[in-house]
């Protein structure tokens, strides 16, 4: 072999070793999986204690948060804009917004869920993703307007979520 051969396969190896440090934590098929089964696996919980308005394009919204991070999630109070979530939320967190239209029928479930360190690091690990009301997923990975309205709500301190108001739970 070569000195160029063997210098491309090094870069090679590198790069490949290089996408093996992150830690995907959870991947596309097991967040969809979940989300199907979300209000039926006892996995999640129901956070508010009735469809409550939301910024979201719905007339209301519920929100759901999976076992790993309810108890990170319930420590958010939306209204202290210091609060912060200095631990992050644990990997394997998934975050279900259901949405509702005018007469109370699910409209789409919007998802934010955490994978492991150096899996999307532009955004603290989140995957994101647009579910129609069936279960079957429209839009997912890095989803930019949903980035932008979190940023744009300067939610990174709170491990970028929101949190329901105490008012709603």
């Amino acid at each position: 072999m070569s000195i160029r051969g063997l210098s491309l396969g090094l870069v090679l190896t590198a790069i490949a070793l290089a996408g093996c440090t992150a830690d995907v934590g959870i991947t596309q098929d097991e967040i969809i999986e979940r989300v199907g089964a979300f209000d039926t696996s006892g996995e999640f919980t129901r956070v508010d204690a009735t469809p409550f308005a939301s910024q979201h394009q719905a007339e209301t919204v519920s929100v759901w948060v999976s076992s790993e991070g309810l108890q990170t999630y319930l420590d958010i109070d939306p209204d202290d804009t210091t609060a912060t979530v200095p631990a992050g939320f644990p990997t394997g967190t998934i975050i279900i917004k259901e949405m509702f239209d005018a007469t109370g029928t699910r409209s789409m479930l919007t998802v934010m869920a955490k994978g492991g360190e150096g899996g999307e690091p532009t955004t603290a690990d989140w995957w994101w993703g647009r579910f129609l009301p069936d279960g079957t997923l429209a839009e997912g990975g890095s989803v930019g307007y949903c980035i932008d309205c979190h940023r744009g709500n300067q939610l990174e301190r709170t491990d970028w979520v929101r949190g329901v108001a105490l008012s709603d739970r």
